[in-house]
This record gives C-alpha cells, sequence and structure tokens, in this order.
C-alpha cells in the first residue's frame, strides 16, 4: 500500500489534511493522484495484456528478444515503447 492509498482509505475518518501532514504528502500531491487512479487502472490492465502477448511471442520464437518485439508486439498491441515492452519482460520474468 503507497501513501496516496493509506490517506484514501482513512481520510474519511481522520481528515485528508491531517494525515497528509502527519505522512508528510503535500495535499495537492494526493489530489492529482486522486484524479489520475482511472488512468493508472488503465494502465495496469494494457500492461497486464502486453505481458500476455510478450509471454506468447517469447514462448513462439526463437529470434533474439529486441527483433522479436519489434515485429510481434510492438504493431499489435498499444505500447508506449520498445523499453516498455522489454521491461516488462523483465519485471513479469519471461
Amino acid at each position: 500500500m503507497n501513501r496516496f492509498q493509506f490517506v484514501d482509505d482513512h481520510g474519511g475518518r481522520f481528515g485528508v489534511k491531517r494525515l497528509c501532514q502527519v505522512i508528510g504528502v503535500a495535499r495537492s500531491s494526493y489530489y492529482h493522484w486522486v484524479s489520475t487512479a482511472a488512468a493508472q487502472g488503465e494502465r495496469v490492465a494494457a500492461d497486464a495484456v502486453l505481458a500476455e502477448r510478450i509471454r506468447a511471442v517469447h514462448l513462439a520464437s526463437d529470434m533474439c528478444a529486441a527483433k522479436r518485439y519489434k515485429i510481434d508486439v510492438v504493431p499489435t498491441v498499444k505500447v508506449q515503447s520498445l523499453d516498455h515492452a522489454v521491461d516488462l519482460r523483465r519485471d513479469d520474468r519471461i
């Protein structure tokens, strides 16, 4: 759980202002986190789809990783960059 999630969970009981002061986060940062929560959820879901595509391509091909992702993954899935695809592969231990 991150600090913003903690404030979100307990803000109704203790107040957002007080929790932000105690935890040491700016209220503006907390409210920014709240306003971008939907986009973060979409990004996590898109990364899960991308990781599954990378896993499938990785198992089906014998090419080196960078070429394989550039040819098979990047054109088929909305991906930020080839580096992002490689980072996902590393993070998911594919």
